[in-house]
């Protein structure tokens, strides 16, 4: 059996409540009979409003993806590709949003981010969890941020005198 998405616009948990089955032959019989189900609806991920951002790193630590939406809570895959200074395609993380505000966060790990420079983060596809029939692809959710490069000082000389207090 099958529920018309018209009939089911309201977020969250629904209870689906059978009294009676009619066949429908000329004689019309019915049987009562009381059958319930609860289901959880949840909103197609790409319909709603979804933003990343991330603050600047230093090269060797992980970097942490800011999530800013209008997912109501639940478990989500999220899709990104990393683009620029480290080029690496269809990464897939799990999320659990928990906050009742749709924020969240997942982690790019320090591995797949080798060199120092800008580095842009899409994401692509966000895929409900609790069900396969919820995903959204063709996404574009983007974001920038700074990968500060290690610092090379063994060709550097130092001389000079230092004195206490003229730092």
């Amino acid at each position: 059996m099958e529920v018309p998405a018209t009939l089911l616009t309201n977020v969250g948990s629904n209870n689906l409540i059978l009294n009676s089955i009619s066949n429908i032959t000329p004689m019309a019989c019915d049987i009562a009979l009381y059958k319930s189900t609860s289901f959880i609806v949840v909103p197609d991920p790409g319909s709603l409003t979804v933003a990343i951002s991330a603050d600047g790193i230093c090269l060797g630590s992980d970097a942490a993806i800011n999530i800013a939406s209008a997912l109501v809570d639940g478990n989500y895959q999220f899709v990104y590709n990393l683009e620029g200074i480290n080029i690496v395609n269809d990464i897939v993380v799990d999320i659990t949003l928990s906050n009742g505000d749709g924020s969240g966060l997942f982690i790019i790990p320090d591995t797949l981010i080798i060199t120092g420079g800008i580095q842009k983060i899409k994401v692509t596809e966000i895929i409900v969890s609790s069900s396969s029939a919820c995903t959204s692809t063709g996404l574009d959710i983007p974001t920038s941020f700074n990968v500060e490069g290690n610092m090379d000082i063994t060709n550097e000389s130092f001389s000079g005198n230092l004195c206490p207090g003229n730092g």
